[in-house]
């Protein structure tokens, strides 16, 4: 499963999605005002994609100085706006875009013109059919259903339950009497032909007295739609499938943060293998200068501790390195590592078990991101192999599906959130950092370091020379 977070550039992550749509496009947002977004909808059903689009019923969208719909819709494309408080709630909880029923750009951003200039963000699902699956789900029910389909249905499965019990007690006038209430429910059936055709035909056998055909049909009806036999409020599945998306959000954003450090890490050992032997020999020239100098001024004798304290700082990040040894990874080992990790952070995490074996999770996820920040691919593999025997049941969307109370889900919602903002937080701490900053505006590592160590031995050969004639603390 691929996943990727992101809370900078978003409209351009959403823009180069839209242009891969080749069949589908499926779009969910309270709000949608941005120009942009709705040229490349209108140029893509245009150019055939089937779009079908949700929206809030209100003056933001359908106002004077909203989107043009009306074109969209001459052009084959399908609006729904919906304004009731089931629909709004579930727009509010699921902001989502399902792209060739194989890729779903999900998060806090809506698809307005002030939403860049906000502090929000998305994350892009893709490889995962059934979590996929369960975001299609969600849009045919919110665009096909009217508000109160799922009461009918439950009415409707209620008054074939009675037929079928009254059929078998073999009460002709109590038969009757049920069928002309089914042909009531099955008035207010709102774009569910199968089940009318169905149910009509259930009233045709009763009609003609072939109770055992209509036995038959409501059986295999009750079966088949099982699932909604019971009423569920509208925003339990809403609830549902945000909790399920904050979970694998939480992951995407440990995901980046272990792989920033590990990069980080990465830079940081290359540059005291590559640039640290030389520049020691550069402090140590420079300790030599300042410390003559210091016998005459207090400004050099402060200059010779500062570099003092630099080179032992230096000396001993050197050292620790070096007791930390990071393998060299081909592109396929590479390759694999992650895979690797992202299957055991499935395993292991500590947001995916029972509260009971919390502690035990942590501990072995910690082990796991020392060993992929460290390129060990044998441990692992072995973290992976000992996951796969471990006695807690992984939390995942099928547990979800089991909740049906909105106060517990609500709760759950709440703890994924907080740890949402915690380590969104420290991610932006983490990239607000200087030595990233550094990192990431570097593009050729190895022309870099070829730069640097050019720099640095011309600057070593003006000391040994004596010709650095002004002593100044180098910044690295």
């Amino acid at each position: 499963m691929f996943v990727q977070a992101y809370f900078e550039d978003i409209q351009y992550y959403i823009k180069k999605e839209l242009n891969f749509a080749k069949q589908s496009i499926k779009l969910a947002v309270a709000w949608f005002t941005d120009n942009e977004l709705f040229s490349i909808l209108l140029k893509k059903q245009k150019e055939g994609v089937n779009i079908q689009i949700i929206l809030s019923d209100d003056e933001i969208n359908k106002g004077h100085f909203g989107l043009n719909f009306k074109e969209f819709e001459l052009c084959g494309g399908k609006v729904r706006f919906k304004g009731n408080k089931e629909y709004e709630n579930s727009l509010m909880h699921n902001k989502f875009c399902i792209i060739d029923s194989s890729v779903v750009i999900s998060g806090s951003y809506n698809w307005s013109k002030k939403a860049k200039n906000n502090n929000e963000n998305i994350t892009i699902f893709k490889e995962n059919e059934d979590f996929i699956n369960k975001f299609i789900t969600e849009f045919n029910r919110l665009f096909y259903s009217t508000v109160n389909q799922n009461e009918n249905f439950a009415k409707l499965f209620g008054r074939l339950e009675t037929i079928k019990h009254v059929i078998k007690l073999e009460d002709n006038d109590d038969i009757q009497f049920q069928k002309q209430k089914l042909s009531i429910v099955i008035e207010n059936l709102n774009n569910s032909e199968d089940l009318f055709l169905s149910c009509s035909q259930i009233i045709k056998f009763i009609e003609v007295y072939k109770f055992s055909n209509a036995l038959q049909l409501i059986d295999e009806l009750l079966k088949k739609y099982s699932n909604l036999t019971v009423y569920e409020d509208p925003i339990i599945p809403a609830l549902r499938l945000q909790l399920n998306y904050l979970k694998y959000q939480l992951l995407a954003i440990d995901d980046e943060i272990v792989d920033i450090e590990k990069m980080i890490r990465k830079f940081e050992k290359r540059y005291d293998n590559e640039l640290g032997q030389i520049i020691l020999k550069i402090l140590e020239l420079k300790n030599k200068i300042l410390k003559k100098k210091s016998t005459k001024n207090d400004f050099y004798k402060k200059q010779y501790y500062k570099s003092l304290e630099e080179f032992e700082n230096l000396k001993n990040g050197i050292d620790e390195l070096k007791l930390n040894k990071i393998t060299t990874l081909s592109e396929e080992e590479e390759f694999e590592l992650k895979t690797l990790h992202r299957k055991a952070v499935m395993l292991c995490h500590p947001d995916k078990v029972p509260e009971e074996f919390k502690k035990q999770a942590q501990e072995i996820f910690v082990k796991l991101t020392d060993a992929y920040k460290e390129n060990n691919i044998n441990e692992l593999k072995r973290i992976l192999d000992n996951l796969k025997n471990t006695k807690w049941e992984i939390q995942d969307s099928e547990n979800i599906e089991k909740i049906n109370s909105i106060d517990l889900l609500k709760d759950e919602l709440s703890k994924i959130e907080k740890k949402l903002i915690e380590k969104t937080e420290y991610l932006k701490v983490i990239k607000s950092q200087e030595t990233y900053n550094k990192i990431v505006s570097i593009e050729n590592w190895n022309e870099y370091f070829e730069k640097m160590n050019e720099i640095l031995n011309k600057e070593l050969e003006m000391l040994e020379n004596e010709n650095y004639r002004k002593c100044e603390i180098l910044e690295f």
